[in-house]
């Protein structure tokens, strides 16, 4: 019984395409991290990264290739990470990072890491196909006392400030 339970949790809180941690999980991780952030003193960096032209991608060879493009960028992202980074699909190509104990500095040299790791290779689709991959990365630091929600929003004004620059970059808000 406990090992169904387990086993359903797991489920509720990983993307199925990806095998990932989903938004669901992101929301609850990001809780934990600035509660002990709050209690700590310590800063949580937040970002939000977006896949570069996904749209383009699904248009030109259909969503299966979509598909391959969305995993192989999520086992990118979570290698490219720190092991106490936190990455996860938050939806459609859409990813949620969660840098814990990480300054403004700290959290755009892990962010370009991540980045430069997407990009340093086309993503091979199927045999014979491969295509250049991208993302632009939004960053903020969550501050004592702000919530969630208004991190997300200045990651996202950051995110929307690196595809307007030219896409394939980190900005922070």
């Amino acid at each position: 019984h406990a090992a169904l339970l387990a086993r359903l949790e797991q489920q509720a809180m990983t993307d199925p395409l990806t095998d990932i941690a989903n938004r669901r999980a992101f929301e609850e991780e990001a809780a934990q991290m600035m509660a002990r952030a709050q209690r700590s003193g310590s800063l949580v960096a937040v970002g939000i990264a977006d896949i570069d032209r996904f749209k383009e991608v699904n248009d030109a060879h259909g969503h299966p290739v979509g598909d391959v493009v969305l995993r192989e960028v999520a086992r990118r992202m979570v290698h490219a990470a720190r092991a106490t980074d936190f990455v996860s699909r938050i939806g459609g190509e859409e990813f949620g990072l969660l840098f814990p104990d990480t300054g403004a500095d700290a959290a755009m040299a892990v962010a370009e890491r991540i980045r430069e790791t997407i990009c340093a290779e086309p993503v091979c689709v199927e045999e014979g196909l491969h295509l250049p991959t991208s993302i632009s990365i939004g960053l903020a630091t969550l501050v004592p006392g702000m919530a969630l929600e208004e991190a997300l929003a200045s990651a996202d004004c950051a995110l929307y400030k690196a595809k307007n620059s030219g896409r394939n970059r980190v900005e922070r808000s």
